[in-house]
């Protein structure tokens, strides 16, 4: 029985994991996200486990019970437009429910390994779901066409960065473990990159790899060996990309990767995904430096940039949350992650395999929010889960009782 439960608990994770990403792509999709909660407490014998009760007092669940407050606090007190709050507001009141559901089903014993496995393999399935529902064939003449494939089913830059943090996590099971072939799972999962044009998801599998590299080598006390092969392996990465970048199926990922360019050094030409960028940065700012404490209202940016391009958001998470939640607001946030960062920097001398593949993979997710928004995504949460599950039995290992009473 325990083994089925164990069995039960990880499928419906899986399932979950999943549904974070095309819950709306789906019919029922949301009943089956609740199925897989449902299938959790099964698994569980309800919240409480083994005569325990739910972990109110972990300092996970605080964290995101705090933001849910901040969400309502903002939508009642000072927010512009309060029906654009409610929809956070409606947003964070769903993931602390079904994160406080996971994480009491998960904070015990389920291994980091297997979350690990948990979003590679996820990562696989909906690059799967995405090949099956935009076709092969659609795929493959949209990269001939030089044509971004649609948000019609799934947001292109989601699509690809899920498919990124799976070949990344991949890639760390390679070069930590062995080959295998469930690796070939790594070329639709380019392909749907080279379709998306997403350029964070190229960013995030150039950066993985990089810092997989130097990460896996530093474990070795051969320094220069060690940093001669780190060298090359970074070499041998770059000139990949380089030719896999004269390929006719990444002309779309080239051409975005120069837009890029142009954003960071500031000559993105007027009437320009990436100018337009430019002018969403200078007006959250700006939004920020009149409403300093408590911004404008979490979701409220629409009043200001509505009439370029008809975004509602920023498209930039610290922005974003300075702009419309404030100082308040982003300490609010981005307090997890400062935990993270300490508890990271303090269980450093006992690094583990997975301490690598998360360090690498939080690095990535806090850079990325520079471009696209992650703090009312249910996934964002999913991660943050376990690399405080991770930092929290690292510190718990080395006898600290107050991190231990926090997980």
């Amino acid at each position: 029985m325990k083994f089925k439960r164990t069995t039960l608990l990880t499928i419906s994770t899986y399932m979950f994991f999943v549904m974070t990403y095309i819950e709306d792509t789906i019919p029922f999709g949301q009943v089956l996200t609740f199925l897989s909660l449902a299938m959790m407490i099964l698994s569980c014998h309800g919240l409480g486990r083994n005569g325990h009760s739910v972990p109110f007092k972990s300092g996970y669940l605080i964290y995101v019970a705090a933001f849910f407050m901040y969400s309502v606090a903002s939508m009642v007190l000072w927010a512009e437009i309060p029906v654009r709050t409610l929809i956070i507001v409606r947003g964070m009141f769903m993931i602390l429910i079904e994160m406080t559901i996971v994480y009491s089903c998960h904070y015990e014993r389920t291994p980091i390994d297997t979350f690990l496995k948990i979003l590679m393999d996820g990562g696989y399935i909906v690059v799967i779901y995405a090949v099956f529902r935009y076709g092969w064939s659609e795929i493959m003449t949209n990269l001939a066409e030089d044509i971004r494939i649609s948000n019609e089913f799934l947001n292109a830059n989601t699509l690809g960065m899920c498919a990124a943090y799976a070949i990344v996590i991949n890639f760390y099971y390679m070069i930590y473990e062995r080959p295998r072939l469930h690796d070939l799972l790594i070329i639709p999962s380019v392909v749907i990159i080279a379709a998306s044009g997403s350029r964070k998801s190229i960013i995030i599998v150039v950066a993985g790899a990089l810092m997989l590299i130097v990460m896996r080598n530093r474990h070795n006390r051969r320094f220069v060996n060690n940093l001669l092969k780190s060298f090359l392996g970074i070499a041998v990465i770059v000139g990949l990309v380089f030719i896999l970048s004269r390929l006719p199926m990444f002309s779309i990922l080239r051409r975005r990767m120069v837009g890029l360019v142009a954003i960071i050094s500031g000559t993105a030409e007027r009437g320009t995904a990436g100018y337009i960028r430019m002018i969403y940065n200078q007006i959250g700012i700006d939004l920020f430096r009149k409403h300093p404490l408590f911004g404008i209202g979490l979701h409220n940016g629409i009043k200001y940039i509505g009439s370029y391009y008809g975004h509602v958001h920023f498209h930039n998470n610290y922005v974003e949350l300075l702009a419309c939640g404030g100082l308040a607001g982003f300490l609010v946030y981005y307090s997890i992650y400062a935990y993270l960062l300490a508890g990271f920097w303090k269980t450093r001398k006992r690094r583990t395999n997975e301490y690598d593949i998360c360090l690498i993979i939080f690095i990535i997710r806090m850079v990325m929010g520079y471009g696209h928004i992650q703090y009312y995504q249910i996934a964002t949460y999913f991660y943050l889960m376990i690399f405080f599950l991770l930092v929290t039995r690292l510190k718990k290992q080395n006898g600290d009782p107050m991190d231990a009473a926090q997980q």
